[in-house]
This record gives C-alpha cells, sequence and structure tokens, in this order.
C-alpha cells in the first residue's frame, strides 16, 4: 500500500528545508507518483500533516478524492475512509470494477476537505502549495493471486563503502529471477523509525558477478525528520514494469553515524 502526504494551508507558511517564510513555499519532499494497478484492488494511504510535518486531526470533516484526465474525459471521485481522525490517517480502496474503463496512462489527482457547513477547501501534496499530484494507472498484471516470496533482510549479505568522509553500510539480497513478478514488485516494511534507503535493482546479464552489473530500478529513502513518535513504521512498495531485467535483488543503504530502526521484511511478488 503506497502513502501520500497531504498538508493544511495555515496562516504561517514554511519552506520545510530551510525555514523561511513565505506565500510560495511547500517541500513535501517525500511524495512520489502514486501508481494503480488494473486487475486488483489498490488501497493508498494519506497523512494529512500541517506546515511543521505534524499530524492535523480534520474532525468532522469529508475528504474527496478525484481523479480526472482531461484528455480522455475520464474521471472519478471517491470518498476517503478515515482510519484516525487525530493521526490525520485516511485510505481509500480502488477497486477492480472501478479501474475496469480507465486507460493505461497518466493521471491528475487532488483532494478536497468539506467542512459539515458545506465550505470546500484544498489539501496540498505538491511544491509551491500545488494541490495535484500524479497517478498512474497500469496494465498488465494477472488477476489471481500467487504467493509472494518473503525476503529475509537478516540474511543479506553486508559490505560498506565510504562517501564525503561518511561510511555507509550496505546489505545485499540473493538475486531473484524476474519472470517471478512481471512487474517486479516487492511490498517492503519498515519499523522503528528506520534511517536509509532501500533499493529495487536489475540486470540484464544472463549471470551478473559485479556491481556495475546492477541498476537501479525503484527506491525509497528515510531519514529522522521523515518520522514522529506516532509514526515510525510504515509499509511502501518498490516496483519497475519498464525494464526488461532479467534478474532483480535488494539493497539496503544505512549511514553508520546516524542509524537507527531496521527492514522488517520484503515481500517480493505481489
Amino acid at each position: 500500500m503506497e502513502r501520500i502526504d497531504l498538508f493544511v494551508k495555515k496562516n504561517v507558511y514554511y519552506n520545510l528545508s530551510s525555514g523561511q517564510t513565505g506565500e510560495r513555499w511547500n517541500m513535501p519532499m517525500y511524495n512520489k507518483d502514486i501508481k494503480l494497478w488494473k486487475g486488483v484492488d489498490n488501497k493508498i494511504q494519506f497523512s494529512v500533516r500541517d506546515h511543521d510535518r505534524k499530524a492535523y486531526p480534520l474532525r468532522n470533516n469529508t475528504l474527496i478524492l478525484t481523479l480526472v484526465n482531461h484528455i480522455l474525459k475520464t474521471k472519478i471521485t471517491k470518498t476517503l475512509w478515515c482510519l484516525d481522525s487525530y493521526k490525520g490517517l485516511y485510505e481509500v480502496t480502488f477497486t477492480k470494477k472501478d479501474l475496469l474503463d480507465f486507460e493505461p496512462t497518466h493521471y491528475q489527482a487532488s483532494v478536497a476537505v468539506i467542512d459539515p457547513e458545506g465550505f470546500e477547501d484544498n489539501l496540498y501534496s505538491g511544491t509551491d502549495w500545488n494541490p495535484i499530484f500524479n497517478v498512474e494507472v497500469i496494465e498488465g498484471l494477472k488477476d489471481t493471486f500467487v504467493p509472494s516470496i518473503e525476503i529475509d533482510p537478516r540474511k543479506f549479505l553486508d559490505d560498506y563503502f565510504v562517501k564525503d568522509g561518511k561510511q555507509f553500510d550496505v546489505y545485499t539480497s540473493s538475486r531473484y529471477d524476474s519472470s517471478l513478478s512481471p512487474s517486479k514488485t516487492a511490498c517492503v516494511t519498515v519499523k522503528d523509525s528506520f534511517v536509509g534507503k532501500v533499493v529495487l535493482q536489475g540486470s540484464l546479464d544472463v549471470t551478473p558477478d559485479c556491481p556495475c552489473d546492477w541498476i537501479d530500478l525503484d527506491e525509497k529513502e528515510f531519514t529522522k525528520e521523515y518520522w514522529d513518535e506516532e509514526h515510525t513504521e510504515e509499509t511502501f512498495v518498490l516496483s519497475d514494469v519498464d525494464s526488461n531485467c532479467l534478474w532483480v535483488r535488494f539493497k539496503i543503504i544505512t549511514d553508520r553515524n546516524s542509524y537507527q530502526g531496521f527492514v522488517d521484511s520484503i515481500m517480493f511478488r505481489n
């Protein structure tokens, strides 16, 4: 399940990276495009935050998600389900039926909040208080359940490298046949406010035997600032549908001086 942060625009606006004030600033550095897969049910989680990146409750309000492609004249509206109003957590599910008539292409999405009196306002997900974020609908997954391969990060081979005077620990998995997952998809869970990077890599070589044989396909990085007391773990998806790699593997990279938390599990294939 993927997650995107939404921001409430308050009386004072902050550049989250530099602390400057101003009308135009907003830096949701961890948001990225959302992917919806045709043929399966897709869940997306939303976290509503203020300009300090703290959870922002929107009690007694209704959150509406709109997904649209103006060229195709395709539009769908969904009401977000409130998971925890105090923590500002919401969720929506796009079912197989919802996406049946959607072309596999890019769409624009936005979330509006409606208060009990019917007043409507935008929530913001992009830089410069942009309410729009991108959604890609992808076709080609099998409409059948296939058990995932559970990969244990504790069994990864460990190594290290030095960059800019800092030492980084690297943990690398075995390689896996990419045909086991046509979308090269993995569901990753991190816990205890993990700080570091998780990378999905691929190789076109029949027998890759050196680091230069591997390329990065997808990744997600976590910093200490990403977490708070109420948000210490997360499950996210790494995937790549465009490359023709023969093999995939996973890497975990951590800064030895600022390491915390851990990667709990990697479920490859689904």
